[in-house]
């Protein structure tokens, strides 16, 4: 987890920007954007695949030099000749969208952000906004003809300085999270149901693939994905609600290669695959880092076969845990979360 947890970004649908009450001349105003985005998207197009030609290698290209192309704000042509230039991979571009930055050192920003409105300049466009997080500046606007990626960097917020820690133990068996507190033998089983969700879905797929009714297959796999994010951010958010309760930090472990090195039955591999383990490790780092929390990673092995009272090691048979050192009775999850949140300890302390 060496990303900069620091930068976010945050998706805008430009429609809803347009047409609020579906009125004729909202829906004329969208069609009208429509046209002119896409212009502008061709010409973006036009400049990418010009400056990934190979006798511009080594050479300097502005946006004088692409004019001929289309008309594009000299802004906007220059940042997508830095993207694309030299580029030895690209031999085609087929999708480029408009970037354009905020120049906020500068006495006349690019992109103003006022009154939960986003003004972008260079393509006169203003969109209603409301910013869910506290940033200290926009560093840049991606834009196709139906999305905006506002990109911000967050104010750094002051850390919490917590000792304590809950551990976080991922599955996909029966619940999706386990998050223990050892010092009060307390475990929140989150995600209960998932697995019947992803059946559910693969079933009408397989369905409406035996009758040809593919434009069915995608809708219900464009369904399930957002069904998906929706159930990966509540999850997140029940996770950062009960360490933030609890005053204490997050630990996960560092799931490496999970999907090659996992023995699972054959059955459970679909489920294994289409579980989004990072993605949700990445929504509780930078929530946590918004209330000022810590979240650590450590190593995962032996988390379900180390005892969390005795330090000794047994195999689980199924989802109950035994010690044959000290008897102790316990649910895998549970015990596993407790030894994860023991480790989560000791790397804070090497942290600090």
């Amino acid at each position: 987890m060496e990303e900069n947890l620091s930068i976010l970004t945050f998706k805008i649908k430009l429609k809803r920007n347009f047409i609020r009450r579906n009125k004729q001349a909202e829906k004329k105003r969208w069609l009208a954007f429509r046209r002119s985005i896409n212009k502008y998207i061709k010409a973006a197009k036009n400049i990418a695949n010009y400056s990934i030609r190979r006798e511009f290698w080594g050479k300097q290209l502005t946006s004088k030099d692409v004019k001929h192309l289309g008309k594009l704000p000299s802004a906007i042509a220059n940042q997508i000749i830095k993207k694309y230039k030299g580029n030895i991979k690209c031999k085609k571009i087929s999708n480029v969208n408009l970037i354009v930055p905020a120049c906020s050192t500068r006495p006349y920003p690019s992109i103003i952000y006022e009154n939960n409105q986003l003004n972008i300049k260079p393509l006169k466009l203003k969109l209603k906004w409301t910013c869910p997080v506290e940033f200290e500046k926009i560093n840049q606007v991606e834009l196709n003809n139906e999305f905006a990626f506002v990109c911000v960097t967050l104010k750094d917020k002051e850390k919490k300085k917590y000792k304590k820690c809950v551990g976080v133990d991922l599955n996909i068996k029966h619940n999706l999270a386990s998050v223990g507190y050892k010092k009060k033998n307390e475990c929140d089983y989150l995600g209960k149901g998932y697995i019947y969700k992803r059946v559910k879905y693969k079933e009408m797929r397989r369905r409406f693939q035996k009758q040809d009714r593919l434009h069915k297959v995608k809708e219900m796999g464009s369904k399930e994905s957002r069904v998906m994010n929706d159930l990966n951010q509540k999850l997140s958010k029940k996770i950062i609600d009960l360490a933030k309760h609890r005053k204490a930090n997050i630990a996960f472990e560092k799931l490496t290669d999970i999907r090659t090195n996992a023995k699972v039955s054959k059955s459970f591999r679909y489920f294994l695959n289409s579980w989004q383990f990072y993605r949700l490790q990445q929504n509780v780092s930078y929530k946590s880092k918004l209330q000022g929390m810590e979240t650590v990673y450590i190593d995962p092995a032996y988390t379900s076969q180390d005892c969390s009272s005795c330090k000794s090691r047994n195999k689980a048979n199924g989802k109950k845990y035994k010690c044959s050192s000290c008897g102790l009775e316990i649910h895998r999850d549970k015990n596993a979360s407790f030894n994860i949140e023991m480790r989560g300890r000791k790397a804070l302390k090497e942290l600090v």
